[in-house]
């Protein structure tokens, strides 16, 4: 993840990514819950629960704009 302010490291495991394949492989927005860990400069989240939130797409007044 990255904004602003910096970067953020989002870690998935194997067994976690296995385990929610579906949310992991197929969403277009996705709630990552889990562990917060810091060293120094560096910010990782370790990921434990992945959460499919694309229906959230559909409330958006405006379209994506897409960068590529």
């Amino acid at each position: 993840l990255e904004d602003d302010t910096g970067n953020i490291n989002v870690v998935v495991w194997s067994a976690t990514a296995r385990a929610q394949k579906q949310a992991y492989l197929t969403s277009k927005i996705l709630m990552v819950k889990g562990i917060l860990e810091r060293e120094g400069e560096v910010i990782h989240v370790i990921a434990g629960k992945l959460i499919d939130c694309t229906h959230y797409l559909s409330n958006l007044q405006s379209k994506s704009r897409d960068f590529h």
